[in-house]
């Protein structure tokens, strides 16, 4: 259970950080556009087991004027960690986003300043 692993190292790095002065914490929002949104939103319950040792899952978004327009938030301890895995992300969870109809070149990254 390597899924359980990385949720339980990323929640002791959140208390371990925390009880060190605190955690500085990026939030971002992921937009893009997909194909289906049912099915991105079947994906998005995939995805975040996929990152939660470095991503923890706010919510998720769709456009209210029908579009297949997506966006989803997310809670960053280490954006080097969590860019890292973006980059590194399984086969397995790649198909999948195919499968859901992402469409890469639209993806947008937007991060809280």
């Amino acid at each position: 259970h390597l899924t359980h692993y990385r949720v339980v190292k990323y929640t002791h790095a959140l208390i371990l950080s925390a009880s060190q002065g605190g955690v500085v914490m990026s939030q971002i929002i992921v937009t893009a556009e997909v194909n289906d949104v049912e099915e991105w939103l079947k994906f998005k319950a995939e995805m975040v087991p996929a990152l939660s040792s470095v991503a923890s899952d706010g919510a998720s978004y769709v456009a209210m004027d029908g579009s297949k327009k997506v966006a989803s938030t997310w809670d960053v301890p280490d954006m080097e960690a969590f860019q890292a895995a973006q980059g590194s992300i399984s086969q397995e969870l790649a198909a999948a986003a195919k499968r859901a109809g992402m469409i890469p070149s639209t993806v947008v990254v937007y991060i809280k300043k």
